[in-house]
């Protein structure tokens, strides 16, 4: 039963890997077709703020990872500073090209399916856990 517990685990990972090369290029598709002289109405903060920080200091075992990426997960998801600099839904759709706007759309589209599969992979790591635990 571990074997398989386990191989899930390393499907999850994997698939994280995936999303996150996904969006890189997404990322980089988009800021490739910005209308030329194009100016945003407000500058980009580029400071992390204290949630980072703490989550920084979460201890490296399997609960406090564990603990960590959900941590990271609920930060990225109900984000309540002005840290948007690398999010897709912060980019403004009119200073991109027809071409960036698909890109930013399907972007906007991989995050959530990012999210969702983050959310399944935890309630599997805790599930996983529980198993070992109980064992």
């Amino acid at each position: 039963m571990t074997y398989v517990a386990t191989s899930l685990i390393v499907i999850w990972v994997c698939g994280i890997l995936f999303f996150t090369g996904q969006q890189l290029n997404d990322m980089r598709v988009i800021y490739n077709n910005f209308v030329p002289g194009a100016q945003a109405k407000s500058a980009q903060p580029s400071q992390p703020g204290w949630p980072r920080t703490v989550l920084a200091f979460v201890p490296f075992d399997p609960p406090g990872l564990l603990l960590g990426l959900l941590g990271l997960l609920l930060d990225r998801a109900f984000r309540h500073e002005p840290f948007d600099g690398y999010r897709a839904s912060s980019i403004d759709p009119e200073l991109l090209t027809e071409t960036g706007r698909v890109q930013l759309r399907k972007s906007i589209r991989h995050g959530w399916i990012m999210i969702a599969w983050m959310v399944g992979g935890l309630v599997l790591i805790a599930c996983y856990f529980s198993f070992i635990r109980s064992s």
